[in-house]
């Protein structure tokens, strides 16, 4: 049987908080722009705002609305500061697939060790990079073991969003996300992807979503281009 609508939005949410989309401190749209975006009725946002609460993703606050209040630091994930329209129903980001979701093997020296099992299974790949009208900001690799996911190079992601398809398609959760940051130059490649001079530093963070499936976890590495914009994990 499959969960009430309520707990499809609450985790689209969810996953937003813990990609970063909404950080700690942000305030929610209010029930009715949530209501407009998702299609459903008022009553059903508030019921997933509850549950929100009661998982520690969200504070109410009267008068104000619904605060973002992460339940664990580990969750709090970099963003860019002072881009227009990232939050809410104006977004003019746009993420453009270079690669759509293929079945490969994995890297040889993959940037997280990785178990026997993942190996076997073969990985799902794909790589997106991320632009403010014309202007490259962000490019993002993701993968994930292709432990019967095959439906996910099948078929659109849900909301653009591979943790959203996750849940949608096989209720798989995001619980958790470590990770890690380190500065880097760009090489030829990079810096023809985000037009900037080779040798510029990049801040490339590497991460690594745990899910209440014990043996799949979700790798991404994302790479932004800090010649032209700023980023904060606050």
């Amino acid at each position: 049987m499959k969960d009430p609508f309520y707990k499809s939005v609450q985790q689209q949410i969810k996953n937003q908080i813990i990609s970063g989309h909404f950080n700690e401190g942000d305030l929610l749209p209010s029930e009715n722009e949530l209501a407009d975006k998702y299609k459903i009725t008022r009553s059903t946002i508030r019921h997933a705002l509850d549950e929100l609460v009661k998982e520690g993703y969200i504070v109410k606050r009267k008068g104000k609305g619904s605060i973002v209040s992460l339940p664990n630091r580990t969750l709090g994930a970099f963003r860019f500061r002072n881009l227009p329209g990232t939050i809410g129903n104006i977004d003019p980001i746009k993420m453009i697939f270079i690669k759509k979701p293929q079945l490969c093997d994995w890297d040889d020296y993959f940037f997280y060790p990785i178990t026997p099992e993942e190996k076997a299974a073969g990985c799902i790949y794909f790589r997106r990079i991320c632009l403010l009208g014309d202007e490259p900001i962000m490019l993002e690799s993701t993968y994930l073991s292709n432990f019967g996911l095959e439906a996910l190079t099948e078929k659109p992601l849900v909301n653009n969003s591979i943790l959203d398809s996750l849940n949608s398609i096989y209720l798989i959760e995001i619980t958790r996300l470590q990770q890690e940051l380190k500065e880097i130059s760009a090489d030829k490649a990079l810096s023809k992807i985000f037009n900037i001079k080779k040798g510029k530093p990049l801040i490339q963070i590497q991460q690594k979503f745990t899910t209440n499936r014990s043996n799949l976890t979700v790798y991404s590495r994302v790479i932004y281009n800090t010649e032209k914009f700023n980023i904060s994990n606050s």
